[in-house]
């Protein structure tokens, strides 16, 4: 019995925590699991004011937040375009293409998204944002719909099945790590542990499937 909290980002509530959940829950099935998809400083809060038992970010910064922050996998951005845009043809695509380019954008709040803007910055790339979204999975929709291109995370590949985007790798590469985030002061159930190793197993099979690159590599 008892229940597992769960904070993470948006991205992460979308895709590969649903294979958790279900997972978790073959094992667990009388244990409840409540998911709240927050925005980085919100997750952190909670980690903080122990509103959660564990947290899902990309965040190196959560030591000032009373977490203790574990790298599990590195993330590489990737471009993303419809088929029929004239950068789909690039195996790679540069950052100097990107010049003049429209995009679809998360909102100005989004780690990635400042990430993103500081880069284009440093290099002068100009760009005219088409629109901005709250979550990823609005902008890979905007994108299947033509309205310009984006930056995402790698895990948001596992969002364009089906759709009529591709997705590029980038040069320079634009990369960050994943972290699972638990309070320095409370110990975890059993069940949040539990849950934790469905995650690791999760994570590993990213790895696998090359969305996302190993600590080691």
């Amino acid at each position: 019995m008892g229940s597992v909290v769960v904070a993470a980002q948006p991205i992460f509530c979308d895709t590969f925590l649903l294979d958790v959940i279900k997972r978790f829950k073959q094992i667990h099935p009388k244990v409840g699991v409540r998911v709240i998809d927050a925005g980085l400083q919100e997750l952190l809060k909670m980690i903080d004011n122990n509103t959660c038992d564990v947290a899902l970010g990309i965040t190196l910064e959560a030591d000032t937040y009373g977490a203790t922050v574990s790298s599990l996998a590195r993330c590489s951005a990737r471009c993303i375009m419809h088929r029929m845009h004239p950068l789909a043809s690039q195996d790679v695509v540069a950052l100097t293409s990107l010049q003049n380019q429209t995009f679809v954008e998360l909102m100005a709040d989004s780690p990635l998204r400042a990430r993103v803007d500081y880069i284009m910055q440093t290099v002068d790339i100009k760009r005219h944002i088409a629109a901005e979204m709250r979550h990823m999975r609005g902008v890979c929709a905007l994108v299947d719909r033509g309205l310009g291109v984006a930056v995402i995370d790698p895990i948001a590949e596992l969002l364009l099945q089906g759709t009529a985007v591709v997705s590029k790798p980038m040069e320079p590469t634009i990369e960050w790590e994943i972290a699972l985030l638990k309070s320095k002061h409370k110990p975890l159930s059993n069940v949040a542990e539990s849950f934790c190793e469905e995650i690791y197993a999760e994570i590993d099979s990213l790895h696998q499937m090359g969305i996302l690159i190993s600590l080691n590599n």
